[in-house]
């Protein structure tokens, strides 16, 4: 490989490089923007959404009781039935489905707003009447996790504010969700399940991400000596977004007879969907390479969600493939013989988890995966060099998502020693899901490093405590059902 190819490439690695420096400026950039959309009412550019879910309370793991949930989330759809034991332990019944293309993309962006929900009831009603027992009148609670950006104003009943991940259903947009499903519901139990003697009542919108705080907090078992203090969820994996419990005196933004109705509840914390992924969409201090320009200008929100385009497995396998068409471009790599390189989203994030490890002789394994995903012949030596890129590309991501788990311990005070939520000898847990941070090799002690480095420091970064929450989505739903009252 000849010195100016090096060059070029040792350039392109240094454009994905994250420093000390610029995760503290990302840190408190993601605190003021904290503060800015726990203020502000109006959906802005200039601050996250910090969307309030109207969960109150975290679990004690000693929840006991029996729900329905459902999880609309990429391009499938689950119903689940579970019973919470108590002692952290539940059971569940489930089944899925593929949501078929006629509802996706620009294929069903003109579909009336009621033809998902139709879907979606003719799906859960005949699976809760296979566990229903005739004679027993029940009135089910169903939680429902609805992975898209939500303007959420009570517990049941949250407006959509946009599609992502592969829906365009445009007469949704603007609509209660809750509403609409219910309504599909109460049309088909009306019409074919009228003496079946059960009704369902959808009780909790939630979102993945509050749903992974509400599962880690059930699920979490440590011994009586240990101080732990479940405070943030944390999914990556396709997206990425993250939840956390915000004292209610700083959210700024509800009306006042709202205010007013939470305080007589006595609510005092509330879970906070902060909508990470449109963080500093203005790239105020957010750096973009080329490779991040072309993904956010072809992707369908431009302009926005750009922090998510930057970490997670959505777009890692992406951005690696728009690298290498580059270096195709630049003569140094050879063009491959098909056009498999240049099909958008044909290099899997997998792919990239296996180059990242890849200790083979030769890097043989690398050889394979590049051949197979995209016709790419290459040399050892390049081989080396794509190996060196991927790193690159994967540790920027995993060191960003140390940003808002740094920003939120700083706001909310959790290790600071003056701090009514200061604890001591306590760890702090982030419940985690998602592909990205439970399978990628390397990548929550990438995190872990990220948090070192930047403002929380190596003293912070050892009172954390990353766990993987199980089936936020699904059993998170489920828990937000069971705190509701019908």
């Amino acid at each position: 490989m000849s010195s100016s190819s090096s060059e070029y490439i040792s350039k392109i690695i240094k454009d994905f490089d994250v420093d000390s420096d610029l995760l503290k400026k990302l840190t408190n950039l993601y605190i003021k923007s904290m503060k800015g959309g726990l203020e502000s009412s109006v959906s802005t550019h200039d601050y996250m959404p910090m969307i309030p879910t109207f969960i109150t309370n975290l679990p004690t793991g000693l929840e006991q009781d029996s729900v329905l949930a459902c999880d609309l989330g990429g391009t499938s759809f689950r119903c689940l039935y579970l019973s919470l034991k108590g002692n952290s332990k539940y059971e569940d019944v489930f089944k899925k489905w593929d949501i078929p293309s006629d509802y996706l993309n620009e294929e069903g962006a003109n579909l009336p707003e009621n033809a998902l929900f139709d879907y979606l009831a003719k799906k859960i009603l005949p699976f809760v009447k296979n566990l229903h027992q005739k004679e027993n009148f029940k009135q089910y609670k169903l939680g429902f996790t609805f992975s898209y950006p939500v303007e959420q104003e009570k517990l049941d009943k949250g407006t959509l504010i946009r599609w992502t991940k592969g829906f365009q259903i445009e007469s949704v947009v603007g609509k209660d969700i809750i509403f609409l499903l219910q309504q599909s519901l109460d049309k088909y139990l009306k019409r074919d399940y009228a003496e079946d003697n059960f009704e369902i009542k959808v009780v909790a919108l939630s979102n993945d991400t509050t749903g992974t705080l509400l599962s880690g907090s059930y699920t979490s078992k440590y011994g009586v000596q240990d101080v732990v203090d479940p405070i943030m969820s944390i999914i990556c994996g396709t997206g990425f977004n993250v939840a956390y419990i915000e004292d209610m005196k700083n959210i700024k933004k509800f009306q006042p007879e709202i205010e007013a109705k939470l305080k007589s509840q006595g609510a005092t914390e509330m879970v906070i969907n902060t909508e990470t992924g449109s963080f500093d969409n203005n790239l105020e201090v957010l750096p973009h390479t080329k490779y991040d320009d072309i993904i956010d200008k072809e992707s369908t929100n431009p302009g926005y969600h750009l922090f998510e385009k930057r970490i997670s497995g959505m777009f890692l396998g992406e951005i690696l493939r728009l690298v290498l068409v580059d270096l195709v471009e630049h003569n140094i790599l050879t063009k491959p013989a098909t056009e498999k390189l240049y099909t958008k989203f044909a290099l899997k994030t997998e792919v990239l988890s296996h180059i990242e490890i890849d200790d083979s002789k030769e890097l043989k394994e690398t050889q394979l995966y590049l051949n197979q995903a995209l016709d790419l012949k290459t040399t050892p030596a390049q081989r080396l060099q794509i190996q060196s890129i991927t790193r690159a590309i994967s540790r920027r991501s995993a060191y960003f998502v140390s940003v808002p788990i740094s920003a939120i311990i700083i706001s909310t005070g959790r290790l600071d020693e003056n701090s009514a939520k200061y604890k001591y000898h306590q760890e702090l847990e982030i419940s985690c899901d998602g592909s990205v941070i439970q399978y990628y090799p390397g990548y929550k002690s990438m995190v872990r490093h990220g948090l070192a480095i930047g403002e929380l420091g190596p003293e912070g970064e050892r009172r954390i405590h990353i766990s993987i929450a199980w089936d936020g989505s699904g059993l998170g739903a489920g828990l937000a059902a069971a705190s509701a009252t019908i």
